[in-house]
């Protein structure tokens, strides 16, 4: 597999987020999620579903995977904040670092 990452100043634009494998199936598989960050920061990814309810909040620090300078990857499972597997669906991926969007992007689920 070929990732391309794209470089996005956060103030003034952001990028789409890859993820992989999309779509995928919980509970047999979890999806990566890609992106890049220009320092080491708090960051927070927002999993919504099509009514723009949040069904998952991942939170990293600064420094640690998800929160470092460069590319980072976080794995979802595709289960809610509540433990419970989500629906078939597509539901959209909110990356925040430090307070300001720097990308979205879509993620499927399929049973």
């Amino acid at each position: 597999m070929i990732v391309l990452f794209f470089w996005a100043n956060s103030l003034f634009a952001y990028a789409t987020i890859l993820n992989y494998p999309n779509p995928f199936v919980p509970p047999f598989e979890s999806t990566k999620i890609y992106y890049l960050l220009e320092k080491n920061a708090d960051t927070k990814i927002y999993i919504f579903n099509i009514a723009n309810r949040l069904v998952k909040k991942i939170s990293t620090s600064a420094g640690e995977e998800g929160g470092k300078i460069g590319a980072n990857q976080v794995v979802w499972n595709g289960m809610s904040n509540f433990g419970e597997i989500l629906p078939n669906g597509v539901y959209f991926c909110n990356v925040v670092s430090d307070g300001a969007l720097i990308g979205r992007g879509k993620i499927a689920i399929l049973k």
